[in-house]
């Protein structure tokens, strides 16, 4: 930042015919000019960037740290990775010592390097197009020093085809997702040309296509969200674009009134139980598969799964149908009740495996007398507990 314009040397042999023969001889090196006449004669040797020594073909400077210092991006020929080197702002120099950060763990032949702010998040992004392999997008992430920056889109120019790697972060059991774009093609300016676009959940082991602006529903969880596009053309001269892809999981949130349905029926929808002889024959394993919930979508099942295992728990639906998050200490049943069922004394349930559910830890379970029997699991402390009134609560196997 003195005013002068330096110079940065790529040193590589470039081509992976030399490369195995001869090695990459010199080091990238730098040349500061001091402002002279002959701005570079009193220089002996340029300064080494880095330590290593790489088949240099291409090179890229820019503002990658926000620092107000040039940083290098280097691209490598003959399988090499690309690095990144930060200007350490002492005289212009980059560490000799440093093996600069990787850009992605790819190994590519990169020919050419662009460098500008793809995302419009205020940060330089680097783009590298490679000698007969996809090209790539690697945007900044904005991390000072930088850890090794990830792919994030890789470019098929020969097929047309656009694909991204995953999108997601953390997020699991992806079933609901709406794609929207802006793009050009089929228009009167762009006649016979075509967009295809598809998504993928699960890593792009299978792909599904998907119309923008429209919800897409996936048949199976995945947690490895990707989108892909396929650009085509008819004509030699005409080609359509893309200019942005966003692509989001839509979450719905819980119905009361369904939960309050699944709950109702729980019994014979858990596969397994007789009908008939439900509840006391109970023989099902507490949670319903989307199968057995005979709900429209994997997106309406995840809203109530609150453990993210892709199954309904009792437990799950009744925090749902009695919109609370506290399980009381204190559960009430009466076979007989008749009307709204929330567990409590004036509103009892009418089974006890509802009961030992919804109550908490070490919390009591309240049971009127019945001439009737019903099923119910234990599993956790809890008491069974007359509820004073006349006649016999007994427990035991049918």
């Amino acid at each position: 930042n003195d005013g002068d314009l330096d110079v940065i040397a790529g040193n590589g042999l470039g081509n992976a015919f030399y490369l195995p023969r001869y090695g990459a001889v010199q080091s990238n090196k730098l040349y500061l000019n001091d402002g002279d006449l002959s701005p570079f004669d009193q220089l002996t040797t340029g300064i080494p960037i880095g330590a290593e020594k790489n088949p240099t073909s291409s090179l890229g400077l820019s503002d990658i740290d926000n620092d107000g210092y040039l940083d290098l991006v280097v691209g490598n020929d003959s399988g090499i990775r690309n690095r990144l080197y930060l200007n350490d702002s002492d005289n212009g120099h980059f560490s000799a010592t440093s093996f600069g950060y990787h850009l992605g763990i790819e190994s590519d032949n990169t020919l050419a390097i662009e460098l500008g702010d793809l995302d419009n998040d205020g940060y330089t992004d680097v783009l590298t197009g490679n000698y007969e392999q996809t090209n790539n997008i690697y945007l900044n992430n904005q991390n000072t020093p930088p850890s090794d920056i990830p792919l994030n889109y890789a470019y098929d120019t020969g097929l047309g085809t656009i694909e991204s790697l995953k999108i997601n972060d953390t997020e699991t059991n992806i079933a609901r997702v709406i794609l929207t774009t802006t793009d050009k093609a089929n228009s009167q300016t762009l006649p016979n040309t075509n967009i295809a676009y598809y998504v993928s959940n699960n890593g792009g082991e299978q792909w599904q296509k998907i119309e923008p602006g429209i919800p897409f529903d996936f048949a199976h969880f995945g947690s490895d969200l990707r989108w892909k596009a396929i650009l085509s053309s008819l004509s030699p001269t005409l080609s359509p674009s893309i200019e942005s892809i966003t692509l989001e999981e839509i979450l719905l949130a819980p119905n009361p009134e369904t939960a309050s349905l699944l709950r109702k029926d729980f019994f014979n929808l858990d596969t397994g139980t007789n009908p008939i002889l439900q509840p006391l024959f109970y023989t099902g394993d507490g949670q319903l598969s989307f199968e057995e919930s005979g709900l429209d979508s994997l997106a309406e099942l995840k809203a109530y799964d609150r453990d993210g295992n892709g199954l309904l728990s009792l437990l799950e639906i009744l925090h749902v149908s009695l919109d609370s998050d506290t399980q009381p200490e204190s559960v009430y049943v009466d076979f007989y009740h008749e009307g709204t069922q929330e567990g409590t004394q004036s509103n009892p349930f009418t089974s006890l495996l509802e009961g030992t559910t919804w109550v908490q830890d070490n919390g009591t379970v309240i049971i009127a007398p019945s001439t009737s029997g019903n099923a119910f699991i234990i599993d956790k402390a809890l008491i069974l507990q007359h509820d004073g009134s006349e006649g016999v609560v007994s427990l035991g196997t049918p």
